[in-house]
């Protein structure tokens, strides 16, 4: 770690709680940037799950049953 990012670490801590997690989301979407191929599939991938669960009701279990089967 450099010192530069020691000396903005040290500085924060200094912070409050909710700006520390303001400069935190700052950060976060920074180097989340949006990637329109992922969110595309992503839409695709809730459609087709969307159709699977209107076409498919009558077969589908229950997640508490699922959980009760693992013992979760």
């Amino acid at each position: 770690m450099s010192n530069l990012q020691k000396q903005i670490i040290e500085e924060a801590l200094h912070l409050s709680a909710v700006e520390r997690a303001d400069i935190v989301d700052i950060l976060l979407r920074s180097i989340d940037t949006p990637d329109t191929e992922i969110d595309q599939a992503w839409a695709v991938e809730a459609e087709k799950r969307v159709e699977f669960y209107k076409e498919n009701k009558d077969i589908l279990i229950p997640a508490n049953k699922v959980f009760e089967r693992y013992g979760l």
